[in-house]
């Protein structure tokens, strides 16, 4: 049960390559729903907070309620303002690739659009990961409209490096689904380093002492290991070609839902607040 939760709340999108694709649309939409939302409020409470309040024929609690609704309102859409601008590109890049006479050519234009490329998101798993040959584990995230960057498995920790825009971390979630399923072992990721990159390193640090000890001592695994076959990497690598398309668009979202979580004060702390 706990891992259906997970899956259906915090990693939905990662179990096919639509559901990927069909993540990115809807989390657009969710930004420009939620922006829209927020400055109707907004609006709506500056234009009638005043009849509100007289209607209810009091002033001191309902004009602190209206006052904090506005505060609340301003965050979500500053929060969202980001995500609505990346889904009106989308809507824009989308349309131009429609009408454009040579695809390729446009949606190289539209890679290029993105920046440059760092450092993105890592993960750390609760089991190493390792080739069967011993070869390093590297998938370059490539398709007709070039090169998206790449994803890195050395032993626990998932990472995706040369990426546009800080990277994608629904891209790993998706990266670690397929992984489980092609192996048929469950590989959860246990931290998200944009959340907690203190845990994660110390956690990552651990995994290497265990690996380091198990070569010295040319031991079984000390710690829990799966091994992937060269086909098992053949069939990642076409499961994450079959998605790569739809990087240029997810690359213009943000990734506020794997970053950190994020709380409003309702009642002093501590002995509450809103969560959203």
């Amino acid at each position: 049960m706990r891992g259906l939760i997970k899956r259906v709340i915090s990693e939905p999108g990662a179990e096919t390559p639509k559901a990927f694709a069909l993540r990115v649309r809807l989390l657009g939409l969710t930004y420009v729903v939620l922006f829209v939302a927020c400055c109707a409020g907004e609006v709506l409470l500056a234009l009638k907070g005043k009849l509100l309040v007289t209607l209810a024929q009091r002033s001191n609690v309902e004009t602190l309620t209206i006052a904090f609704l506005m505060v609340f309102y301003g965050y979500l859409a500053a929060v969202s303002a980001p995500g609505a601008f990346g889904a009106a590109r989308i809507v824009v890049f989308a349309v131009r690739r429609r009408l454009a006479r040579d695809l390729v050519a446009e949606r190289r234009r539209q890679v290029e659009v993105l920046g440059q490329r760092g450092d993105g998101p890592w993960a750390a798993l609760a089991k190493a990961v390792e080739r069967s040959d011993g070869l390093p584990i590297r998938f370059e995230l490539r398709d007709d409209a070039g090169v998206h960057g790449a994803i890195e498995v050395q032993g626990a920790r998932v990472s995706q490096v040369q990426a546009f825009r800080r990277g994608s971390a629904d891209l790993l979630a998706y990266f670690v689904r397929q992984m489980s399923d092609v192996t048929g072992e469950d590989i959860p990721i246990v931290v998200w380093g944009q959340i907690d990159d203190d845990e994660g390193e110390k956690y990552l640090a651990q995994v290497e002492f265990a690996r380091a000890l198990q070569r010295h001592l040319q031991a079984p695994p000390l710690w829990p290991t799966v091994s992937l076959r060269p086909e098992q990497i053949e069939e990642l690598g076409r499961r994450l070609r079959s998605i790569t398309p739809c990087l240029t668009d997810d690359a213009l979202l943000p990734d506020w839902e794997y970053e950190a979580e994020h709380k409003l004060p309702v009642i002093p702390e501590p002995l509450g607040s809103y969560e959203v």
